[in-house]
């Protein structure tokens, strides 16, 4: 009937992996996109997939030519990928001796199928890249070995996601350990300080800030980011600065003023690690919190900052218009 039941010898581990990477139903995205748009103008075949074979499904993270979101894993060419451990091309499907009885093949869906194996660093299969023709098609080894390195660059891309999740492990693990200390020995202060810091900035490695994202997000989900970002791991709140902007109201232009104020704060080394964002509906201003207490000179190179800022010279003049310490 041309369906596949069977599973890889480590089918329990590999599923476990995949769970793991927290990547299944996820929202398409750009940085998965690309790799499908060249598969597809390298090979001239109208559909490329990524394709994450799951328990009982096979699910497409990034896909062109095609407009279902998932298929059944028994009938799915990629699941022979996960089995088999390597790559599988099919130049005629109806030429086959076990695809030509496969569904997707008699209704004319696949003619010619090309899937190389999508692996995490442990060497698990969670999927491919793949190209599918409804017509049988022969295709250059150059242009396979074009392909494959495209399946290479998606293995490098999960790569990061697994190396982000055990980062964000270790940095909760060092979190909790530095809350230890701290809460032990206050004359760990400048300890704490200082690794904290180191944590800081390494939070702003793991979430980079995209300005052209802002639009999109709402003032709580923009807030969250925002602190994700910057917000000290050990946050007392000590002092307070508003913004204000001039000529212009807030509202109408937030996105470009939150992401001035953010450049303009990582210019200020002596701010940077302790500020949170309180992003409130104003029309006024924004208010920014500091777990230190401010110094004139520290609030003096922000303004600085924030009136040497591209926003600024739009006329959406940015000052500090109080600050103080609580």
């Amino acid at each position: 009937m041309g369906t596949f039941d069977q599973k890889p010898q480590n089918e329990k581990l590999r599923i476990q992996k995949l769970e793991s990477l927290e990547i299944l139903d996820t929202p398409q995205s750009e940085e998965f996109d690309k790799y499908i748009r060249l598969a597809s103008f390298i090979s001239g075949c109208p559909i490329a997939l990524i394709s994450i074979v799951d328990q009982e499904r096979q699910w497409f993270k990034a896909k062109c030519g095609l407009d279902v979101d998932e298929t059944a894993r028994n009938i799915s060419f990629c699941t022979h990928v996960v089995h088999q451990g390597k790559k599988l091309i099919v130049s005629d499907t109806k030429e086959h001796d076990f695809f030509k009885d496969n569904p997707l093949v008699k209704d004319g869906v696949v003619g010619f199928y090309a899937g190389f194996p999508i692996r995490t660093r442990e060497g698990f299969i969670i999927g491919t890249l793949c190209i599918i023709d409804s017509k049988p098609k022969k295709l250059s080894e150059e242009t396979l070995s074009r392909i494959s390195d495209l399946a290479a660059m998606v293995s490098d891309a999960i790569a990061v996601i697994e190396i982000n999740k055990v980062l964000e492990s270790e940095l909760s693990y060092l979190s909790s350990k530095l809350s230890s200390i701290s809460m032990v020995n206050k004359d760990n202060d400048d300890l704490v300080d200082n690794i904290g810091s180191i944590l800081n900035s390494f939070k702003r490695l793991r979430y980079p800030f995209h300005s052209q994202v802002l639009k999109e997000l709402s003032m709580e989900e923009l807030t969250t980011q925002l602190n994700t970002i910057y917000k000290p791991i050990f946050f007392l709140n000590k002092s307070h600065i508003k913004i204000s902007t001039q000529k212009k109201p807030i509202s109408a232009n937030w996105d470009k003023v939150i992401f001035t104020v953010s450049n303009a704060i990582d210019k200020v080394s002596e701010l940077r690690d302790h500020i949170e964002f309180n992003l409130e509906p104003m029309d006024d201003g924004l208010i920014l919190s500091f777990d230190k207490a401010l110094q004139k000179e520290e609030v003096e190179k922000l303004q600085e900052e924030l009136e040497n800022s591209k926003v600024s010279k739009d006329s959406i003049v940015l000052r500090i218009e109080e600050w103080d310490a609580k």
